[in-house]
C-alpha cells in the first residue's frame, strides 16, 4: 500500500481532479525525453518512439477529459 502506483490508482478511484493532471503532467513530462536528440526525420522513422509519444499524449488527454468531466468550470 505504500507504493506510489498503488496510492495513485486508490485516489483515482476517488476521483479527484489533482489526481488526473498528475497522470497527465507526468505523461507530458515524459515525451522530451523520450524525443531527447531525436530529429524529425530519426522520430519519423522510429514506429517504437511515435508508438510511447502517442500513448503518453492519449493518457494525457484522457486524464484531462476526466478533469473536465468532473470540474466543468475549470474549462469555463
Amino acid at each position: 500500500s505504500s507504493n506510489p502506483s498503488n496510492a495513485t490508482r486508490c485516489r483515482c478511484m476517488n476521483k479527484q481532479p489533482d489526481v488526473y493532471l498528475e497522470l497527465a503532467l507526468r505523461a507530458l513530462e515524459r515525451v522530451p525525453r523520450f524525443l531527447a536528440e531525436r530529429t524529425l526525420q530519426v522520430y519519423l522513422d522510429d514506429e517504437f518512439c511515435q508508438s510511447a509519444v502517442e500513448r503518453q499524449l492519449e493518457i494525457a488527454g484522457d486524464a484531462l477529459g476526466q478533469i473536465r468531466k468532473l470540474s466543468p468550470e475549470l474549462f469555463a
